[in-house]
């Protein structure tokens, strides 16, 4: 064993032990010895996230994706990453780590969500379009309890982008369709929908909203992202 592999793994009992602050140490001090280790900044990485660093995280699994000489271990950081990007307000980077792990087999609506989320905010309508498409496929190919809620936001979620399109029929069609999943009343015809949107609060406020009440991973809302690991 190493130095810096002793020291990576007394780390670990340390957090295991709540000794955080013993543990950070001896976790910088494993990176400072081994920088070469994928493990240790993914470990760092992951522990920056949780107490909201963001910025820090991203920069550590960074180093870590660039290491890791597997997929299936990289598809956990590069998820992690996706995740820091849409706090930190980076919606072009959450679409290419959501592109790396789709086109490498690690799709799910989850993905498709914060892919079109983020296609939405960069003004990519078709491209949010079709995950909201594959969004809504994949919750009905995939049994999971909360279906409805998830159902129910996706709907809402295209509603809004093809409202944006211009297609008002095909927008109230899924606003409907969400309503009807909620038990909630359907609006009768396009002219009282559009009175009903153009009174309603911006698009992209309305699309953190939606994916804010998605049940699975918390959708980026603005308001979340913070200055550099305040």
């Amino acid at each position: 064993m190493t130095a810096a592999s002793a020291l990576f793994k007394r780390a670990l009992s340390k957090f295991r032990a709540r000794d955080v602050r013993g543990g950070w140490i001896d976790l910088d001090e494993a990176i400072s010895i081994d920088p070469s280790q994928w493990e240790y900044f993914w470990t760092r990485g992951a522990f920056h996230y949780r107490r909201h660093a963001y910025y820090s995280a991203e920069e550590d699994l960074t180093k870590a994706v660039d290491l890791c000489p597997d997929d299936k271990s990289a598809a956990r950081i590069y998820e992690r990453r996706m995740f820091c990007y849409g706090y930190i307000e980076k919606p072009d980077r959450v679409v290419q780590d959501a592109n790396w792990l789709i086109e490498h087999g690690f799709a799910s609506h989850n993905l498709y969500q914060w892919r079109g989320w983020s296609r939405f905010r960069i003004g990519d309508t078709n491209g949010a379009l079709e995950d909201a498409n594959m969004m809504i496929n994949s919750i009905h190919q995939t049994p999971y309890f909360g279906n409805e809620s998830l159902l129910f936001s996706a709907y809402q979620f295209r509603s809004v982008v093809l409202y944006r399109m211009g297609d008002f029929e095909k927008s109230l069609e899924d606003y409907n369709r969400a309503n009807k999943v909620a038990g909630q009343e359907q609006i009768p015809d396009v002219q009282s929908y559009r009175k009903r949107m153009e009174d309603h609060i911006d698009m992209v406020d309305t699309v953190d909203i939606v994916f804010s009440r998605m049940s699975l991973k918390p959708a980026p809302v603005i308001t979340l992202a913070k200055s550099r690991d305040e």
